[in-house]
C-alpha cells in the first residue's frame, strides 16, 4: 500500500451476540459474512484486524471464528487480514519468557513455539499479520521484542501489529525517568530500537465529555513525541483515532464522535505523517455491565461507533467514509512526503500555558520559531506540520490546522487565519479535504476562515 493509507478497525463484524451483566442476547444475525464484509470495504478499510471475540486460543482450527471469519472475508475481498492468537500474547508480556530459567531456555525453543502457533493459519488466503498485546507496558518491552524478532525471522514478510499507550502516567511507560515527558521519549526510543520492526502505533482519543479536547495537552504530546520518534528512527507512524463513546472507560467519559471531531483527528494524524490508520472501535463493544453510580454502560454506548448492536450503521459510518475517502484520494500526493517538524501558533499576546487544552505540553515549538511559513493574528490555536519529500528532492508539504477546542464550533465560531507565505508562496499548491483547490494570495499572504478541525494542506516548490 505505497500510495494508500492502510485502514482498519477494532471489533469488526462479531457472531453479533452481545451480554448485559453476563447475560447472553443476539438480534439473530451472525455479522461475520460476506455481506457485512463488503460493508466493512465499502466504508473505506482495507485490512481486517481479527482480536477481541474472533481471535484465535489454540482451539480446533476447523471449527473456530477465526478461520471463519477469514474464509468470508477473503471472499468479500479482503487480501490483507491480521489476526491475534491469545498464546502469542502471553508470551508477549511473559518477563520470563527466555534465559536458562525462563520458559523457554533458547532462541530455537522460541522460534518452535511461536512456529507451532502459527501452523493452523500461515497459510490461510488472505493472512497478512499478527497482532500483538494491546498497550505495553515498559516492562514488557523486552518480551514484545523476542516475539517481534522471533516472527520477523520466521516470516520476514510478515506485519506485526501492536498499539502503544498514549503520552500517559510515568509509571506505565518508564523507569529512571523523572517526568512523564523523558519517559514517554524514552518508552517510544525502546520500543523502536528494541523491537528494530520499523512501525510505531499508538492509540489516542481526543474527545471526552468533560473536556471536549485532550487533556489538557497531553493528546498533542502524543502526536508530537510519536512523529519525532518515527524520524529520528525512520519508522512508519500509525495512529488508533476515536469512533467510540463510552460513560465510563478508566474513570473517562468518552463522547460521541461528530464529523468536526473526524477531521480534527484525521488531520492530526496526516499533518504528523501517520500512514496507517484504525479506528476503535467499528462495531459496538458487545459487553455492558450496569452500574447504579453510572445509571448506563461502563464500556461503550450504542451509537458510538460505525456499527450499532443490532447490525444497522450510525451517521458515523456515513461521515467517516466520506472523510476516509477524502484521505485515500490526498494520499498519492501525502506519501511523497514524511515528517520533518511542527510549530504552534496562538493568538497575539496568549501562550501554550494561558489555554486548557495546550498547559501541559512540553517545550511547544511556537510559529515564529524557525517555521518558514508564518501565522499572523490567528483568532484561536492553530498547529503547523511540515514534511519533506522522502526522496531528498526540493519540496515541503505545510498543513495548518484549527485545533481551538471543537466546544466553540458548538457555538458558532470560526478561526480566521492570516498566512503569510512569503517566497513560497509562487507556484504553491493548496489541497482541502482531499482535494487541490484555488486559493487568492496577494502579496505572499493568504487569508482563511477555518473551522475548528479543518486543516488547509500547502504544497511548495
Amino acid at each position: 500500500m505505497n500510495d494508500k493509507f492502510m485502514v482498519y478497525g477494532y471489533n469488526s463484524p462479531t457472531d453479533g451476540k452481545f451480554y448485559i451483566n453476563d447475560f447472553e442476547y443476539s438480534y439473530g444475525e451472525d455479522y461475520r459474512s460476506v455481506k457485512r464484509y463488503k460493508e466493512y470495504t465499502n466504508a473505506g478499510f482495507n485490512v481486517l484486524l481479527l482480536q477481541h471475540k474472533n481471535e484465535y486460543h489454540g482451539e480446533e482450527w476447523e471449527t473456530c471464528s477465526t478461520k471463519k471469519c477469514m474464509e468470508e472475508a477473503y471472499k468479500a475481498g479482503i487480501d490483507k487480514i491480521v489476526l491475534g492468537d491469545t498464546r502469542l500474547k502471553d508470551m508477549c508480556i511473559d518477563e520470563n519468557l527466555l534465559g536458562e530459567n525462563g520458559t523457554y531456555k533458547t532462541e530455537a525453543e522460541l522460534l518452535k513455539a511461536i512456529e507451532d502457533c502459527t501452523k493452523p493459519y500461515r497459510d490461510m488466503p488472505g493472512f497478512y499479520g499478527i497482532q500483538l498485546y494491546d498497550e505495553p507496558r515498559w516492562t514488557k518491552l523486552h518480551s514484545y521484542a523476542l516475539v517481534g524478532k522471533g516472527l520477523k525471522k520466521l516470516y520476514p514478510n510478515i506485519y506485526l501489529q501492536c498499539n502503544l499507550l498514549p503520552y500517559c502516567g510515568i509509571d506505565l511507560i518508564a523507569a529512571e525517568t523523572t517526568d512523564d515527558y523523558s519517559g514517554y521519549k524514552k518508552y517510544l526510543d525502546d520500543w523502536l530500537t528494541m523491537t528494530n520492526l520499523g512501525n510505531l502505533t499508538f492509540d489516542e482519543y481526543f474527545f471526552r465529555k468533560d473536556y471536549l479536547q485532550g487533556s489538557e495537552g497531553g493528546s498533542f504530546m502524543t502526536y508530537m513525541l510519536a512523529a519525532e520518534a518515527c524520524k529520528k528512527h525512520n519508522a512508519v507512524m500509525g495512529a488508533t483515532l476515536q469512533s467510540f463513546a463510552c460513560m465510563s472507560h478508566a474513570g473517562l467519559h468518552h463522547r460521541h464522535v461528530t464529523e468536526p471531531d473526524m477531521y480534527f483527528q484525521c488531520n492530526m494524524a496526516m499533518g504528523f505523517g501517520a500512514r496507517e490508520i484504525a479506528f476503535f472501535t467499528y462495531m459496538t463493544k458487545i459487553k455492558f455491565t450496569l452500574h447504579k453510580e453510572s445509571k448506563g454502560a461502563n464500556d461503550s454506548l450504542d451509537g458510538g461507533a460505525w456499527i450499532n448492536h443490532d447490525g444497522s450503521r450510525t451517521r458515523l459510518y456515513y461521515f467517516g467514509k466520506k472523510v476516509l475517502a477524502e484521505m485515500q484520494n490526498f494520499a498519492p500526493t501525502l506519501f511523497k512526503y514524511k515528517y520533518n517538524n511542527y510549530w504552534m501558533s496562538f493568538p497575539k499576546g496568549v501562550k501554550h500555558t494561558d489555554v486548557i487544552d495546550t498547559r501541559r505540553i512540553v517545550e511547544p515549538h511556537y510559529i515564529d520559531e524557525s517555521c518558514d511559513i508564518k501565522v499572523k493574528n490567528s483568532t484561536g490555536v492553530v498547529m503547523v506540520t511540515e514534511q519533506i519529500k522522502v526522496d531528498g528532492s526540493k519540496g515541503r508539504l505545510f498543513m495548518v490546522e484549527n485545533v481551538t477546542n471543537l466546544k466553540y464550533q458548538l457555538e458558532g465560531e470560526v478561526q480566521r487565519v492570516t498566512i503569510d507565505l512569503g517566497a513560497l508562496a509562487d507556484g504553491a499548491k493548496f489541497y482541502y479535504r482531499g482535494k487541490e483547490v484555488k486559493k487568492n494570495v496577494k502579496n505572499g499572504v493568504l487569508r482563511l476562515v477555518l473551522k475548528n478541525g479543518d486543516a488547509l494542506f500547502i504544497e511548495t516548490k
